[in-house]
């Protein structure tokens, strides 16, 4: 998606709300019981930040082969 932006005080707005609505849905994340996060993609510095406020891990680029579920063996 392209945006043309003539005025820097849209840009602005544009960029204030983009960091607005990163900041919702790290909140819902964090709403919803999370305070260990991990992901294979990037996670953004501001976004760190959040997560690190609200007293949560955020781990980026985690290999998908560490993600897998793997039960512990457990003697009985």
């Amino acid at each position: 998606m392209q945006v043309l932006v003539s005025d820097p005080k849209e840009l602005d707005k544009i960029r204030e709300r983009e960091f607005d609505i990163t900041k919702e849905r790290i909140e819902k994340i964090l709403a919803a019981g999370a305070n260990v996060i991990l992901t294979t993609k990037g996670i953004d510095d501001m976004s760190l930040k959040y997560f690190v406020e609200a007293g949560a891990i955020a781990c980026r680029r985690v290999p998908k082969e560490d993600l897998r579920y793997q039960p512990l063996s457990v003697p009985v």
